[in-house]
């Protein structure tokens, strides 16, 4: 069983990196990325493997830049795709809150998935979130706004098969709103954004919880503003 992104592996695996998922697959997550460090030859696979290793299962960020730039500097020698990344890049440097080159990783890997014409749009559609979610970052409302309704429409064009990616794209602009004071359209779009999300996920999933939790602040806010809005209205 594979537990990393497809779009690392692609390769022929060897014997120990069949061992090295079978240690991760039962959660030993250390013995793992160990035998991970030792493949030879190093490749921008592999370390990004391991970069996402670290960023997902340890929650270690640094280390996992750290990977991830040697993927990027092996494949700027060998003038490979290095899209996915620079979008890596961005992600980590996000958490970190390094909003500034958080833009920079994402704004490039969208740069290069405008200019080889890519298949699959749902990857511009990711950068052009994590443009959005690096300027919301910034508090650049306008631009994380304008970035995240990009990231929607294009979704939104993928006709089949994009429930969770158009409602993750759909939390993001709500959320953007909601940090903008407009607290009913976030409404409407957070409502939205769930509407799809119960259709791809179980009902004990942590993402429908995260977006439940987000509609009951948003809604709490609403009323909150109704409620000023009648007092404002009986004082005249």
């Amino acid at each position: 069983m594979h537990i990393v992104l497809d779009k690392f592996d692609s390769a022929i695996i060897s014997s120990e990196e069949i061992k090295a998922q079978d240690l991760l697959k039962h959660g030993k997550i250390d013995q793992g990325i160990a035998i991970y460090q030792c493949l030879k030859p190093e490749s921008a696979r592999i370390l990004n493997i391991i970069g996402i290793l670290y960023a997902t299962k340890k929650d270690d960020y640094h280390s996992a830049i750290i990977y991830y730039y040697k993927a990027l500097k092996i494949q700027e020698k060998n003038g490979d795709d290095m899209s996915n990344t620079l979008s890596e890049l961005g992600i980590a440097y996000q958490i970190l809150h390094e909003f500034d080159l958080a833009l920079n990783y994402h704004s490039r890997a969208l740069c290069i998935r405008k200019l080889a014409y890519t298949i699959d749009q749902t990857l511009i559609a990711n950068s052009l979130l994590g443009i959005a979610n690096a300027y919301w970052g910034q508090q650049n409302l306008t631009e994380a706004l304008n970035y995240a309704q990009q990231a929607v429409n294009l979704n939104e064009s993928i006709e089949t098969g994009n429930e969770l990616n158009l409602s993750t794209s759909l939390a993001i602009l709500a959320n953007i709103y909601y940090s903008c004071g407009n607290s009913y359209q976030a409404l409407e779009v957070i409502t939205r954004a769930l509407i799809l999300l119960e259709r791809c996920v179980s009902s004990d999933s942590l993402i429908l919880a995260s977006f439940l939790n987000n509609l009951a602040t948003i809604q709490i806010n609403n009323n909150n503003n109704n409620n000023n809005n009648n007092n404002n209205n009986n004082e005249y």
